[in-house]
């Protein structure tokens, strides 16, 4: 929205719509790719569905209840609950906990590049 306000204030001259076009798309790829990463690391270390599902309600309470840290966490522990829950044992449980961190984190990485290529791009455009 930055970029844009910019743009729009310098009347487009430096940052053009075709380039806020392409930083819209890399926000949403990055957005996305932040929010599935956990479900996607699950997946990937052998979650069942129970266990994403666990995921996705861990981090929505860990978020009302836990703010950045239970964000972070409450996904971990949701999928390693619900895994317990439907019967997965404690290390396959703790290793699609541990898939979900393993995602996150990555989306977390993914969306750090995407924004500082953006940052990057813009103030090449820019000076």
């Amino acid at each position: 929205m930055g970029v844009f306000i910019y743009a729009a204030c310098d009347r487009f001259e430096s940052i053009g719509w075709s380039l806020l076009l392409i930083f819209a798309l890399l926000t949403i790829i990055s957005l996305v790719l932040d929010y599935l990463g956990g479900v996607i690391g699950a997946k990937k270390y052998g979650a069942t569905r129970w266990g994403l599902i666990g995921s996705v309600i861990g981090g929505i309470v860990g978020f009302f209840m836990g703010g950045i840290i239970g964000l972070i966490f409450g996904p971990v522990f949701g999928a390693v609950l619900f895994e317990l829950i439907f019967g997965k044992d404690l290390k396959g449980a703790f290793k699609s906990g541990v898939g979900t961190l393993v995602g996150f984190l990555g989306g977390v990485i993914v969306k750090l590049v995407i924004s500082v290529v953006i940052i990057g791009i813009f103030l090449i455009k820019v000076f």
